[in-house]
């Protein structure tokens, strides 16, 4: 039935169809979520190594000799192809037993899989195979006997589990595996046309109650027509089935067999906190109403109900195990007298237990929840002081703060401890005993579905009492006290870490064992970030804790580490610089006139800077009316690379006990200088004294939205100038003034009335000072769909 490479006698080499009929079902299954069976045969009567031939194969002429290993080797091939091949998930393999194979018996043995004492059917192989190409697959098969390993379930041919009617049965024992009975709904197991044997709806209606209430499933056999369409007779027998079904389904589907056994009278099925009695012959009241259920005591003690319309069904205890009630009147079209029958008490001792149980599990959440909060935002010094006060627990408190790491595994084995002892509890009494009791409203939805509701109820508010209860009320309560929650709770927590040491322990070696697998460095992320502070100090000036200034000044301080000295320092051209061997005279004018207190000496050229002379240095050797010798009164400058960040560089500021650096390009030149004064203006802002006059602003806001700015601006105090989010396209990574950005755009030495296009703006140079870019227009670029031409 299927285009198999093991052997050329199949459906798609053989016959006119040429079609893959497995695939066509396997996909039909899949597009409809049905499981999908296999029926396989171990009989093969066409395969040349299928010796002995049976009882079918007697007579035909065919060799009386054959290679069964080469046959089952073959079956094997043939079963790797069907489960491990185009077909995907499989539920299961149903074998048809070995019916043809019984020219001898076998009662000398039953040893793993033979039949015939000539055959070994190799099974435990054959089986192994079939769970390892699909785990989740079933495994039955109909031979009649004990199951052998390897087998997911029994089956019983035309037979109810234990009974022997059909006359295949004689050898069977029931094993502990789930049943199944197959039948069909006529004389046949295929179709056939003259077949006059239909079940009526009542044999097919009392065969699935019984199954169910011998603990077995009902595999019905229909056989299609030729065009795959399933006859009238057989249709109409199928629909009487679903009605009853569809009335009484909830007393067969997610059942299993009652507490009674099987009676003539009929049978019992059972869900959790409920037992359905089927009365599929019902037998004949005594003089008084009386009817006698024979074997039915154990439900004596329950309240009986008629399952259709609710009305309760007297009852007595009778002698020994039977039962009387009093049954109401029913019609001849009635197949199943269904009863339910359960427990009318209230919640049981065992309930009551369990709701305490949770009850208290949801506090010990909320101990651990609110532990962990209060002593992480419980502020030190205050601890510290009670510390100093004598008190044992904030001295406990800060013994957890030491170390928490192992405070905060500590917490998370007693969070994980409730939360397992919980998920093991589960409060099953509460949802069967709950279930239960909206089972006493039969017909309803609540009844039908009672498991389901009783379960989401009682995992719902489990989960909303942990939520309120275990986490959010003590959080609240942890951020409102958490000193003094701090000091009550760190004994007992402080107790738990010291207890559960070898747990942590564990727990870390197990951790840090699969970080090094995955090549995670131990230590991880920063419990405090830089955007944790900042968010920190705007909270602070939002409540009224810090002012404006203080913030600016504050969050400026958090950029000093990615800022560079390239992008404050005053380039090499802008530097007031000396020669070494310029007369002394000039140098004192220089000096006199440039409004610094100190000056660069270089030799040569500025890429040999010498030093730098102080002012009050030069000042004072005029006063003593000594000569001025430069090189003697030179100071030792210091030398810092322009990749150095702001933060290193008040550093060496610090070390080196200066206030002025030079700094160096890739290849040694100078590059540009830089001070004290540089840094301190991040910080502040511009700081201007009696040198720096208001019209040397370095950027001027217009009316217009556009900005007049000095080409020597730093990049990130144009974009601080500039709205928020603005782009001045890719080159601004590698430029540091406002210049080199127009100067990498245009590649070409630039001219007054050039403009370049840096992302979402445009540059415009408007004054030159000699080769050097002196004023820029910055103006924003339209948005695209601005710059369209209007519609005629």
């Amino acid at each position: 039935m299927w285009d198999s490479k093991v052997s050329d006698w199949d459906i798609v080499d053989r016959t006119p169809y040429k079609k893959d009929v497995l695939k066509q079902l396997a996909e039909a299954c899949r597009r409809h979520d049905l499981k999908l069976f296999f029926y396989h045969s171990h009989l093969d009567w066409h395969h040349p190594e299928y010796f002995p031939v049976g009882q079918t194969g007697r007579n035909s002429g065919r060799p009386e000799s054959g290679d069964f290993d080469e046959y089952l080797d073959d079956m094997d091939a043939q079963l790797t192809e069907l489960l491990g091949g185009d077909y995907g998930d499989v539920a299961g393999v149903w074998f048809d037993g070995w019916w043809d194979q019984q020219s001898k018996r076998f009662e000398d043995t039953r040893d793993a899989s033979v039949r015939d004492t000539r055959i070994n059917w190799r099974l435990e192989q054959t089986y192994a195979l079939i769970h390892r190409l699909q785990p989740a697959a079933l495994v039955g098969n109909n031979h009649h006997i004990a199951p052998f390993a390897g087998e997911d379930f029994q089956m019983f041919e035309r037979d109810l589990p234990g009974q022997n009617k059909g006359g295949h049965s004689s050898d069977a024992v029931i094993g502990d595996l789930p049943l199944e009975t197959c039948d069909t709904i006529n004389g046949a197991w295929g179709y056939n046309a003259g077949d006059k044997g239909h079940k009526s709806v009542e044999q097919l209606v009392t065969y699935l109650v019984r199954s169910a209430g011998m603990n077995a499933n009902l595999l019905l056999n229909v056989g299609p027509k030729p065009d795959g369409t399933i006859d009238d007779v057989s249709a109409e027998r199928l629909r009487g089935m679903g009605e009853w079904l569809e009335q009484y389904g909830e007393t067969i589907y997610g059942t299993r067999g009652g507490p009674v056994a099987a009676q003539e009278w009929g049978v019992t099925t059972k869900k959790p906190g409920v037992v359905y009695v089927h009365i599929l012959k019902k037998p004949e009241a005594d003089a008084d109403g009386w009817t006698h259920l024979s074997g039915a005591g154990k439900l004596a003690a329950r309240l009986l109900k008629v399952l259709s319309t609710g009305v309760e069904v007297p009852s007595r205890i009778g002698a020994g195990d039977d039962l009387f009630v009093r049954l109401p009147k029913t019609d001849a079209a009635t197949i199943d007298l269904v009863l339910m029958a359960t427990e009318a008490e209230g919640l049981s001792v065992e309930a009551y237990v369990e709701i305490l149980i949770i009850f208290c599990l949801i506090l010990l959440n909320g101990f651990f929840s609110g532990a962990e909060l209060a002593i992480l935002t419980a502020k030190r010094n205050r601890l510290e002081q009670a510390s100093e006060e004598g008190s044992t627990g904030a001295k406990a408190a800060l013994s957890l703060l030491g170390d928490t790491n192992r405070f905060l595994s500590a917490v998370q084995i007693g969070i994980t401890g409730v939360g397992t002892l919980a998920a093991a509890y589960g409060g099953a009494n509460l949802v069967r005993e709950f279930s239960d009791w909206l089972s006493l409203t039969p017909g309803t939805f609540a009844a039908r579905y009672s498991q389901v509701i009783a379960l989401a109820t009682i995992t719902g508010s489990i989960a909303f009492g942990s939520l309120v209860i275990g986490e959010l009320v003590p959080k609240r309560l942890a951020l409102a006290y958490s000193e003094t929650l701090a000091k009550f709770v760190s004994l007992p927590m402080l107790l738990l870490s010291y207890v559960a040491t070898p747990f942590i322990a564990v727990l870390g070696f197990v951790t840090n064992a699969v970080l090094r697998v995955f090549r995670v460095k131990d230590g991880g992320e920063a419990l405090v970030t830089l955007d944790d502070i900042a968010h920190l100090v705007e909270t602070g000036r939002e409540q009224g804790v810090l002012r404006l200034a203080e913030e600016d000044i504050l969050l400026e301080a958090l950029q000093l580490r990615t800022r560079r000295v390239r992008d404050i320092m005053r380039p090499r051209v802008d530097i007031d610089a000396v020669d070494v061997e310029t007369p002394v005279d000039e140098i004192i004018g220089v000096v006199a006139m440039s409004g610094f207190s100190r000056l660069p000496v270089y030799e040569g050229s500025t890429d040999n800077i010498l030093g730098f002379v102080y002012n009050k240095d030069v000042l004072q050797q005029m006063h003593l009316k000594r000569s001025i010798e430069i090189r003697k009164i030179l100071r030792k400058p210091l030398f810092i690379p322009e990749s150095l960040t702001l933060e290193r560089l008040l550093v060496a500021f610090q070390a080196e006990r200066t206030q002025l650096a030079i700094v160096l390009d890739e290849f040694g030149g100078t590059r540009g200088m830089v001070t004290f004064e540089d840094v301190l203006e991040e910080l502040v802002g511009e700081i201007h004294d009696e040198h720096r006059h208001d019209d040397e602003q370095l950027v001027v806001q217009r009316n217009d939205h556009s900005w007049l700015v000095d080409g020597r601006i730093g990049m990130h105090e144009l974009l601080e100038q500039l709205p928020e989010k603005t782009s001045l396209g890719a080159e601004v990574s590698s430029v540091n003034t406002v210049s080199g950005l127009v100067m990498a755009v245009l590649e070409s030495v630039p001219s007054v009335g050039d403009q370049a296009v840096c992302g979402d703006v445009t540059i415009e140079i408007v004054d030159m000072d000699g080769p050097r870019i002196d004023r820029l227009l910055i103006t924003l670029s339209p948005p695209p769909d601005s710059e369209a031409p209007a519609a005629p």
